[in-house]
């Protein structure tokens, strides 16, 4: 038997939670479906995020254990050696600890009645005349099909379901690329800056 659902969401990350959350306040029957067994895991991105906008969304402030810093000052480096700082009287950005994020997401939309399923691959979506009215999954081990009113792709960076729609991908080109790497030890750091090369 096939389940209809108001709304499926790809992808249990940060943006997937966050439509779950909103779609269950809204009253929708909303199913997720991440191909991890754990949320936040693995970390996909360093998590350096402008608190005007988590504001707007209605994220801010956050619990503190997942704030790991917050920036007033941003220093930029051209490549031919040119930089600058610009300093705010307040700060505008802050880094927070991705795992805990995400999850902190999650815990909201799974309280407002969004339905996580883990280790869930969507495999394809099913489309019929030209509107995605569902998908297939890998579900528990085995393949199974759910249809929707609506179906999130919040599946990331890799756009692999929406290469099956004539919705135009991401361009490669738009992408700004960056390193995560925990670096220990560093001496004259100013907590408060972020570089930006």
């Amino acid at each position: 038997m096939t389940e209809i659902h108001d709304a499926i969401v790809i992808g249990g990350g940060p943006v997937g939670s966050f439509a779950a959350l909103i779609l269950s306040k809204l009253g929708k029957k909303v199913t997720v479906f991440e191909e991890h067994n754990e949320i936040g895991i693995p970390n996909h991105c360093a998590g350096h995020l402008s608190i005007n906008s988590l504001s707007h969304l209605g994220l801010y402030p956050l619990p503190r254990k997942i704030v790991e810093n917050e920036f007033s000052v941003a220093n930029f480096y051209s490549q031919d050696g040119f930089s600058f700082p610009v300093k705010l009287s307040k700060p505008v950005t802050c880094a927070v600890n991705r795992e805990l994020f995400d999850k902190y997401i999650f815990n909201k939309a799974q309280d407002a009645g969004a339905i996580f399923n883990l280790n869930s691959r969507v495999q394809s979506l099913i489309i019929q005349n030209g509107f995605v009215k569902g998908v297939k999954v890998n579900y528990n081990g085995s393949k199974k099909i759910f249809k929707s009113k609506i179906v999130f792709d919040a599946e990331g960076i890799s756009s692999r379901l929406l290469k099956q729609t004539k919705l135009v991908p991401l361009n490669p080109k738009k992408l700004v690329f960056s390193v995560n790497a925990k670096v220990e030890n560093i001496k004259n750091l100013q907590s408060n800056s972020v570089d930006v090369y």
